[in-house]
């Protein structure tokens, strides 16, 4: 088990990254290698930010209205959790 600060900085590191997906599978190997209740966290603070993303995508994209609806709903927990 590495300290905390050695933790906090490699999560750092993965956060650093430019893409979202490299920043996601960062912190999945961190998190397989540590076992932390921290990395855990921040790995799904990042999901959460790229499932927004899709979100936003999908009500973009979708051709029906019921359809978009439903993204927007999603949108809106996500906004209403940040």
């Amino acid at each position: 088990m590495e300290n905390w600060s050695v933790i906090n900085q490699k999560i750092s590191e993965c956060q650093q990254l430019s893409d979202t997906q490299e920043t996601i599978d960062c912190l999945f190997v961190l998190y397989n290698q540590t076992n932390d209740g921290w990395v855990a966290y921040n790995l799904a603070r990042e999901c959460e930010k790229a499932a927004y993303e899709y979100f936003r995508k999908a009500e973009e994209l979708l051709p029906l209205e019921k359809y978009k609806k439903k993204a927007r709903e999603a949108i809106k927990k996500y906004e209403e959790i940040e």
